[in-house]
């Protein structure tokens, strides 16, 4: 399994998305979002929280092939 945090972290700020709007989804505050970003390991709740507020598929945490890496999140 890949770390957590760094790849959450990316994937907002390569889409643009606003951490603030993110934290207000999921149920956290902002700052316990920041620190989420330093993490390696979260609940597997928050995690799929956090997938679905921000559209990442889950999958990029754990290694599968990139055909399922493709995948949307509603996919799987």
């Amino acid at each position: 399994m890949k770390p957590i945090g760094p790849i959450i972290k990316k994937h907002i700020e390569e889409n643009g998305l606003v951490k603030k709007d993110i934290a207000g989804t999921v149920g956290i505050s902002y700052n316990y979002l920041s620190t989420i970003f330093n993490k390696t390991t979260i609940d597997a709740e928050l995690l799929e929280k956090i997938c679905v507020a921000i559209k990442l598929n889950p999958a990029v945490f754990f290694d599968v092939t990139p055909e399922m890496q493709s995948k949307q999140y509603s996919d799987i």
